[in-house]
């Protein structure tokens, strides 16, 4: 077997080089755990029954499994030593000790202890924390016997907070779960209406003065999503814009990070979508300042920012970057959740798309392929599909298509889709490889560019964003067939 498969060797790989040097200088250098990590990380021997001989050879008589439970729990007690700075594992650090003081009978130093946590975990708005202070509390209280009575009192606005975070959290991983399956919500009446009925839930359309701006964030974030999603930019980015304006009050605050990047993303998606270059190059560079920032502990953030240079490079045809962010991405792609890396493989394959380097891009469409198939994301393979048809029509492999085509339509009638822009993609690609000469061809592309600018702007959002748009590949392509035209005559 290959420790490659394993836990241990995963958290390996995502540490950060500064995290390594601490696990270096902190772990006992005389110990088999240690041995082990020597030989997979600097030795890079990876199949375990040659590691088995290697530690046997150092005396080592312990199995092979205990070396690796023991060595990921160094490394994690190594990693939480590191962030030392994190607020969250400090709080969950000093609850631990409240807990030692009450086993140990320190009624009044743990209470002591626990106000200060309390007070602190209020500043931070860490809500999903409040219920164990509580339980300490009212713990502590029971153990004295002198329960004030106002305890409950102060808790009450935490846990109704609690229950609004609760609900709103369910509303966006519901609304999420939709646009990470389906993207927008034009295709299915059905589900728009699902979630328009979600949005008139009490927590969307209820507010009062007492409210955290943490709740007041998380509606505006689910705005913003709902109106991306019904193809409402200027909603879509205003929602998001008073969201960060927001959040820009508490900088401090623990879900600081989490909430700027996904709001961030929004606003990078809404500029792709609607194909505002304009908005792009004007807020491209501060995007991409606070989300460098971010990146360093975030690595949702990290992938968001892979993501702006990407429509950066599309937008301007300046490829200079991209052996860089190709390069970073595939070294840190196993960190990132499932909706990044989808985003970002087709990301990479549309953008090699823009460099003219259609091979390349073929290969990172198969590496969509595979990973929309493995993560059941149909939307985004048919999408996939339907961009591989337009490359292998640029490449002149016109034997592939037919085949291409009939996987797609079987797709499509599967999931009872409908798509104009691929139907004229099949219709005038036909028309173009039957056409007799140049001149002909001209005329095709001309109609086909013609009858894609006449459909309705949501017909064709897919199709005309920054990061693919056939309207510019049309025209693209007219261009040259003129210049060569000419050059014949």
């Amino acid at each position: 077997m290959d420790i490659r498969q394993d836990v241990v060797f995963k958290i390996l790989q995502s540490m950060t080089e500064k995290e390594e040097k601490f696990f270096v200088k902190s772990a006992r250098k005389n110990t088999f755990y240690f041995n082990l990590y020597t030989l997979v990380k600097k030795k890079n021997i990876f199949d375990q029954k040659r590691l088995i001989k290697e530690l046997e050879k150092a005396g080592c008589k312990q199995p092979l499994h205990k070396l690796k439970s023991y060595l990921k729990t160094e490394i994690i007690q190594s990693l939480i030593d590191y962030n030392n700075d994190n607020v969250e594992i400090n709080v969950l650090k000093q609850l631990s000790e409240i807990k030692v003081l009450i086993l140990k009978g320190l009624y009044d130093e743990a209470t002591n202890t626990l106000q200060t946590v309390k007070a602190f975990v209020i500043e931070k708005g860490l809500f999903h924390i409040m219920p164990a202070i509580y339980e300490m509390d009212y713990k502590l209280g029971s153990l004295k016997m002198d329960i004030d009575p106002k305890v409950f009192v102060d808790y009450k606005q935490c846990f109704e907070d609690n229950l609004v975070n609760y609900r709103l959290d369910y509303i966006y991983y519901y609304i999420k779960d939709i646009n990470f399956r389906i993207t927008t919500l034009k295709e299915n009446k059905k589900v728009r209406g699902e979630v328009e009925s979600l949005l008139q839930d009490p927590v969307m359309t209820e507010t009062n003065s007492t409210e955290s701006n943490l709740i007041k964030i998380k509606r505006h974030n689910i705005l913003s999503l709902y109106f991306l999603m019904i193809a409402d930019i200027d909603k879509s980015l205003k929602s998001a814009y008073e969201a960060i304006g927001l959040l820009n009050e508490f900088p401090t605050a623990e879900f600081y990070s989490d909430m700027k990047t996904l709001l961030l993303r929004n606003i990078i998606v809404s500029l792709n979508n609607f194909k505002r270059k304009d908005l792009l190059e004007q807020e491209g560079e501060k995007i991409i300042e606070e989300l460098a920032e971010l990146s360093e502990t975030n690595f949702d953030a990290l992938a968001a920012l892979m993501q702006v240079k990407n429509l950066q490079m599309m937008s301007s045809n300046d490829f200079s970057e991209l052996d860089s962010n190709t390069e970073l991405f595939l070294k840190k792609q196993r960190l990132l959740g499932t909706d990044f890396r989808t985003m970002l493989l087709m990301n990479f394959a549309l953008l090699f798309m823009k460099k003219g380097d259609f091979e390349t891009a073929l290969d990172w469409l198969e590496k969509v392929f595979r990973f929309c198939k493995k993560h059941e994301q149909p939307y985004k393979l048919l999408g996939a599909r339907v961009i591989s048809y337009w490359v292998h029509f640029r490449l002149g492999n016109y034997r592939i298509l037919e085949s291409l085509q009939l996987s797609i339509k079987r797709q499509m009638a599967g999931y009872e889709m409908t798509s104009e822009p691929y139907n004229y993609m099949v219709k005038y690609t036909r028309q173009y490889i039957q056409a007799y000469d140049t001149s002909e061809q001209i005329e095709v592309l001309e109609k086909w560019k013609k009858s894609f600018n006449e459909l309705p702007f949501t017909d064709k959002m897919h199709f005309n964003v920054i990061s693919f748009s056939f309207s510019d590949y049309l025209e693209e392509m007219i261009e040259n067939h003129t210049a060569a035209k000419v050059k014949t005559l």
